[in-house]
């Protein structure tokens, strides 16, 4: 985490700007470049098993002691470990959100930024500025970069293995029914809705590069006699028709307005006179606590410089669902990921 500065030296370098308070940014980023490359040694791990000096985790890492020292020392002030009597351990954060092993850790999200976001950024961003969009987008970058798409996968699984019994939990579709996941990627959601409803069926659309990796979700959890991949463009191809009920999850952020626009009135025609749409994402919308509201700045600008995309407020998604014919009827924050899920009826 980054260095807190002290009562003292906040009111030195922030308050009175007597120091150069951008070094706390640069403290920052280092301290997450060393937790990663801890992460990548093995470090979290091996001190949740057993607190050790940095001689005796070198050793059982295989590394240099120096380097183990410094690694250590350096993390200790940035939050990671704690030191006892010379022997180190994580702190409760990085038990909770940092270790791979922990069920709510952020390191696979992590582990995208720095693979993948961060050079794409590098290389685009610029660009991106000038021209008011990015001169192409980070999947197509991707595919320039096939070693790095498994590490975009894990980080969008991410918040699916979190938060997918939960958003399943929230949305009521029909015994038997026929569910529709535009963009459903992995097809982790749509998993999560049929094992939590064993007679719903499924239908995942999304580009056909995906297919292999969705057909394996569907295989690991043996239910490839109800979820079917359709490869597809949701801008351009036949959504279908006669679902009970679709999932828009993650997709609004990289598109422009009138592109949602026609594709929720797509979606209005593929489902039910009496059909739900679920929408899930990061909305733009204002917030008081100071770090949610950097969050959400944060996920706009990476969308705008990444896919040409933003996050928009929910009053403006709730206009585009009522255009087409839906009216939202409950709304369920998941704070620890900074999304939001919409539950709409056809009205």
């Amino acid at each position: 985490m980054p260095v807190i500065p002290s009562l003292m030296e906040r009111t030195y370098m922030l308050r009175l700007n007597r120091g150069p308070g951008p070094m706390l940014d640069l403290f920052g980023g280092m301290a997450l470049e060393a937790a990663m490359t801890a992460g990548d040694l093995g470090v979290f791990e091996a001190l949740a098993e057993q607190p050790a000096t940095p001689a005796t985790l070198a050793d059982r890492l295989e590394v240099s002691e120096a380097g183990m020292a410094v690694l250590l020392s350096f993390l200790s002030t940035a939050g990671y470990v704690t030191e006892e009597d010379g022997r180190y351990r994580p702190t409760r954060m990085t038990t909770t959100w940092f270790r791979e092993s922990s069920p709510r850790s952020y390191q696979r999200y992590f582990r995208f930024w720095r693979a993948v976001l961060f050079p794409f950024w590098r290389d685009h961003a610029r660009a991106a500025f000038e021209a008011g969009e990015p001169p192409r987008s980070v999947y197509d970058w991707l595919d320039d970069h096939p070693e790095l798409w498994p590490v975009a996968q894990d980080a969008f699984e991410l918040t699916a293995d979190l938060i997918g019994d939960d958003v399943a939990a929230e949305v009521d579709v029909p015994a038997g029914g026929r569910l529709l996941d535009v963009g459903g990627g992995h097809a982790r959601y749509s998993v999560a809705f049929c094992e939590a409803n064993p007679t719903l069926s499924a239908t995942v659309l999304d580009a056909p590069e995906i297919a292999a990796l969705a057909r394996e979700t569907v295989a690991d959890a043996g239910l490839e006699d109800r979820v079917e991949f359709r490869a597809a463009d949701y801008e351009s191809d036949p959504l279908g028709e006669g679902y009970d009920a679709a999932l828009l999850f993650n997709v609004i952020h990289g598109n422009d307005p009138a592109t949602n626009r026609a594709l929720v009135e797509q979606i209005a025609d593929a489902t039910t006179d009496d059909g739900t749409l679920a929408v899930l994402d990061h909305f733009g919308d204002r917030s008081r606590p100071s770090i949610v509201e950097t969050g959400t700045r944060f996920l706009d600008l990476t969308y705008f410089v990444s896919l040409g995309g933003r996050t928009y407020e929910t009053a403006t998604v709730e206009d585009w669902l009522a255009d087409a014919g839906f009216e939202v009827v409950d709304s369920r924050p998941f704070r620890d990921r900074n999304a939001t899920l919409l539950v709409a009826e056809k009205v």
